[in-house]
C-alpha cells in the first residue's frame, strides 16, 4: 500500500474500531446482561464505565478539526441550543395537545444523579465517536457519510425487540414514520453539527 493512502487506512480502521465498541454496548444491552450480574451493577456501573473508557480513547487520539472556521465555532454552539430549545418546545407542546405520560425514572436526588450518570455518559461517548468518525471519514459534505452515522445511531437507539416485534408492512410504515424518522432527522442534524463544529455542538443539541 503506498504510504500516502496509510493515514487514511489507519483513520478508517480507528473509525471501524469505534463502531465496533458502540455495537459492542449495543450487544451487551440486547443479550440481557443484566440478568445474571444485576441490572443496577450493568446500568450504573458497567455501562456508564464503558462509555467513558470509548470517550476517552477517543480523546487522547489525534483529533480531525471540525470544518467550520474557528471564529464561527461560537455560533454553532449557539445555534445548537437554539434547535435544541426549538425541539424541546415543540416536544411539550405535544405533550400538551396528546398529554404527558408518567416517568419511569426515579425522582429521587439519588435516581436523579445515577441517570444523569447513565445517560450523561452515554451521550457524550456516543457523540465523541459520532465527532471522531464523520471528521476522519470525509473533509466535505459529503451526504453519503452524514446518512450512513445518522442512521447507524438512530439503530442503535432501539433494542432488538422493537424489530422483531414488527409482524407486518403496516405495522414497520407506523414505526417508522413514528419513530425512526423524527430520530434519523435529529442523528442527521446532529452529525452535521459534530461535522461543523466538533463533539461539544452535537452533545448540546442531544443531550
Amino acid at each position: 500500500m503506498p504510504r500516502s493512502y496509510l493515514p487514511v487506512y489507519h483513520a478508517k480502521a480507528k473509525c471501524l474500531l469505534f463502531i465496533g465498541g458502540m455495537l459492542f454496548i449495543y450487544l451487551l444491552d440486547n443479550l440481557s446482561v443484566s440478568k445474571y450480574i444485576g441490572y443496577a451493577i450493568y446500568t450504573f456501573l458497567i455501562k456508564p464505565m464503558l462509555w467513558i473508557a470509548l470517550t476517552v480513547i477517543i480523546r487522547v487520539l489525534p483529533a480531525s478539526r471540525p470544518k467550520s472556521p474557528l471564529k464561527l465555532r461560537e455560533n454553532i454552539y449557539h445555534w445548537a441550543f437554539i434547535l435544541a430549545a426549538i425541539n424541546l418546545i415543540i416536544s411539550m407542546a405535544g405533550g400538551l395537545i396528546d398529554g404527558f405520560g408518567k416517568s419511569p425514572y426515579s425522582h429521587t436526588f439519588t435516581g436523579i444523579l445515577l441517570n444523569v450518570l447513565m445517560v450523561g455518559s452515554m451521550l457524550t461517548g456516543r457523540e465523541a465517536a459520532r465527532d471522531f468518525i464523520v471528521n476522519h471519514l470525509t473533509q466535505q459534505e459529503r451526504f453519503s457519510v452524514f446518512i450512513t452515522i445518522s442512521l447507524l445511531t438512530t439503530m442503535l437507539g432501539y433494542p432488538v425487540y422493537r424489530f422483531t416485534a414488527l409482524k407486518s408492512g403496516e405495522d414497520a410504515l407506523k414505526f417508522i414514520a413514528q419513530y425512526v424518522a423524527p430520530d434519523f432527522s435529529q442523528n442527521l442534524l446532529a452529525t452535521f453539527l459534530a461535522f461543523l463544529g466538533g463533539w461539544m455542538p452535537s452533545l448540546l443539541y442531544m443531550g
